[in-house]
C-alpha cells in the first residue's frame, strides 16, 4: 500500500490527476470499499479526500464534493470543498467554507488563489505580501504577485518582480511565459517570442519527450505572439485543456477576425461568462450573430422560418452582456467598461430595428407586398462592436 500510495503521490504531482484517482480507487478497493464506520481504517478515509482533490483537477466538482464528504474533516477538505463551491458558482456554501479557513500556510494560500480566480487581484496580492513578509524564503510567491500585477496591468512591476525569482529559477516555464507576456503587452509578440528561447537553451539537455517547445502554455502564446499565425491548427487541440480557457477565447477572436460569426458562437454559447473580457467576447459574439444577414443566418442555422426573431434575441442577449461590464462598479470607469456601456445602447437600438423589421416581414404576409431592403448596423463586419474583439490576447 505504501508503494501504490507514493505512485499516486507521483502521479497527482507530475500532473496526472486521472492516474492518481486510478490508483487511489484501487486502494479504495483493496480495503474492501465503504464497510462499517468502526473498522475502516484512518488511512483509508483519507484517501477518499485524496480522490476527491484528483477529481477537483478532472473538473468533476460534483463527484469532489461527494467524494470529500467521504473522508474525515481535515483543512485539506475544507481547501477542497472551498475551490469547489467557487467552480459551481455557489456563494452560500463560498461564505461558509470561507469562514472555515484557517491561517495556516496552505490555506491562505487558497484563499489568495480564489481571489485571483475572482478578479480581485489586490486582495490576491495583500495575502501574498503578507507570507512574504512572515518568510522572505517563499520567493515562488514572487510569481504569484507578478501575476496579480500583469492583470491589474502594472507590467513594469511585474517584471521586477519575475527578475528576483528567475535569478535563482531561470528555467521556470511559468514564470519564463509571463515574462513574455509582459514584454508582449509593453512591446511587440517578437521581443516576447524572443524570451522563450530561454526555455529551449535550458531545456536542450532533456529528454525528447519532455521538449518545453511541447509544453501547452508555451504553444499556445507562441502563436498569440505571432499574432494568431496558425491559430486554429495549433488552438483546436488546446480546447479540453481546463487550465487554459484563453485558447478557446483566443480562437473564438480568430472566427471573428475571419468572419466566421457560426464558429466563434459555437465555442462560447454553452460557457458562462466569468470575467468582463470573456462578457465582452460573448457580448461580441451574440452582437455579430444578430447583424447577420438572414439568409445566411438561416443556412448556418438550418432554419426556414424565425430566424428574425432568433436574431433578435441574440442582439438581446449582447445588450445584456455588455451592460453587466458597463454598469460593474469596477469596470464602468474604464475604458473598456464606457465602451461597453456605448455598446449596450447600441445594441438596444439595433435589436429596435430588429424588432420593426419582424414587424414589416408579418404584415407584408399578411397584404403580399414587397419587403424593403435589411436596414445594415454598425455591429455589421467591420463595424464598432466587432472590433472590440479584434485582439488576440495573450497570458
Amino acid at each position: 500500500h505504501t508503494t501504490l500510495e507514493w505512485l499516486a503521490y507521483a502521479h497527482f504531482h507530475g500532473g496526472d490527476p486521472g492516474k492518481a484517482l486510478l490508483v487511489y480507487r484501487q486502494l479504495l478497493d483493496a480495503d474492501g470499499g465503504d464497510t462499517d464506520g468502526d473498522t475502516v481504517h484512518e488511512n483509508k478515509a483519507v484517501l477518499h479526500t485524496f480522490a476527491a482533490a484528483c477529481l477537483f483537477y478532472l473538473g468533476r466538482y460534483d463527484d469532489a464534493v461527494a467524494e470529500a464528504a467521504k473522508g474525515p474533516d481535515t483543512k485539506l477538505k475544507t481547501r477542497i470543498l472551498f475551490h469547489c463551491a467557487h467552480k459551481k458558482g455557489d456563494e452560500q456554501l463560498l461564505t461558509t467554507h470561507h469562514e472555515n479557513l484557517s491561517d495556516s500556510l496552505e490555506d491562505q494560500l487558497s484563499l489568495a488563489a480564489v481571489h485571483y480566480a475572482r478578479g480581485h487581484y489586490q486582495e490576491a496580492v495583500d495575502i501574498y505580501k503578507r507570507l512574504l513578509l512572515e518568510d522572505a524564503n517563499r520567493h515562488a510567491l514572487n510569481v504569484y504577485v507578478a501575476l496579480c500585477y500583469h492583470k491589474l496591468e502594472y507590467f513594469d512591476v511585474s517584471l521586477e518582480l519575475l527578475d528576483l525569482y528567475l535569478s535563482s529559477a531561470p528555467d521556470s516555464i511559468v514564470a519564463v511565459n509571463l515574462k513574455a507576456c509582459n514584454v508582449f503587452k509593453l512591446r511587440d509578440g517578437r521581443d516576447a517570442e524572443k524570451e522563450l528561447t530561454v526555455l529551449g537553451a535550458s531545456a536542450s539537455d532533456e529528454p525528447p519527450g519532455d521538449d518545453v517547445s511541447e509544453n501547452d502554455l508555451v504553444k499556445h502564446n507562441r502563436v498569440v505572439f505571432r499574432g494568431g499565425e496558425d491559430a486554429k491548427r495549433a488552438w483546436t487541440p488546446l480546447l479540453g485543456n481546463p487550465t487554459l480557457p484563453e485558447a478557446r477565447l483566443n480562437l473564438c477572436v480568430f472566427h471573428l477576425n475571419n468572419g466566421d460569426a457560426f464558429d466563434a458562437f459555437q465555442l462560447l454559447k454553452d460557457c458562462e461568462p466569468a470575467t468582463p473580457h470573456e462578457y465582452i467576447l460573448k457580448g461580441v459574439t451574440h452582437a455579430v450573430m444578430g447583424q447577420m444577414d438572414a439568409t445566411e443566418f438561416a443556412e448556418k442555422n438550418g432554419q426556414k422560418n424565425n430566424s428574425t426573431t432568433d436574431q433578435q434575441e441574440h442582439l438581446k442577449r449582447a445588450q445584456q452582456c455588455f451592460q453587466i461590464v458597463g454598469a460593474s462598479a469596477n469596470e464602468c470607469d474604464t475604458i473598456p467598461g464606457r465602451q461597453s456601456m456605448a455598446s449596450c445602447f447600441f445594441a438596444v437600438g439595433a435589436t429596435r430595428r430588429r424588432a420593426r423589421l419582424l414587424e414589416i416581414r408579418q404584415r407584408v404576409l399578411k397584404t403580399g407586398r414587397r419587403l424593403p431592403l435589411e436596414p445594415r448596423d454598425g455591429v455589421e463586419r467591420g463595424g464598432g462592436l466587432e472590433n472590440r474583439a479584434g485582439r488576440v490576447e495573450g497570458g
